[in-house]
């Protein structure tokens, strides 16, 4: 099978606001992320990116991070730019972590990519999740490790009608519920085990 080419930088020209000259500079707290063009989503033109970048600042310094699909890599980066101890970036994809370590590379940060965690010494943990609620129960099932560790989690991907069905699929994860933001039909929810 042959390997489909993407122009890259073209998608990301047509997309992603801000993109100039190879490289999109993205304002996080009191830091900046460079972030170029590759295969894996966040560019801050989604709102569920930006309800992720508005609540990190808050609950990420100091802590280890699972970055649950990593995409291009914009969470783990800004989470290790805001003082993080430690990020894992999980994807399924090989582009999209191929794309995560290019961009921690840009941005002289060290993150940890793999396709699932095994087992993570750390408790205390804060897991982010950034993807469609049908993703979303897939990576939790892969990653079950994480199940039973004390965390913190921050996930978005969710529209406001599917609300309900997401709070049904929180309470089989056995997640309570400590805040919930919108930004235009999307939700944010700030969650601990």
């Amino acid at each position: 099978m042959v390997k489909k080419f993407i122009d890259w930088e073209k998608q990301w020209e047509a997309f992603a606001p801000g993109f100039k000259e190879g490289v999109l500079q993205v304002p996080v707290g009191n830091t900046t992320i460079s972030l170029c063009a590759g295969g894996g989503f966040g560019d801050l033109s989604h709102p569920t990116t930006k309800l992720m970048l508005q609540m990190m600042p808050e609950h990420v310094p100091g802590k280890t991070i699972v970055d649950i699909g990593c995409g291009s890599g914009i969470l783990s980066i800004a989470a290790m730019k805001l003082g993080a101890k430690k990020v894992y970036a999980l994807d399924i994809s090989n582009d999209a972590l191929e794309h995560t370590q290019k961009n921690a590379n840009l941005n002289h940060v060290s993150v940890e990519t793999s396709k699932q965690l095994h087992a993570i010494p750390e408790d205390n943990i804060l897991i982010l999740m950034n993807m469609i609620s049908s993703e979303q129960e897939i990576a939790w099932e892969m990653n079950s490790s994480l199940h039973k560790k004390k965390a913190l989690l921050i996930t978005s991907g969710v529209l406001k009608e599917q609300h309900h069905e997401y709070l049904a699929l929180l309470q089989q994860w056995k997640l309570h519920v400590l805040d919930i933001i919108y930004l235009d039909n999307w939700i944010l929810y700030k969650l601990k085990t």
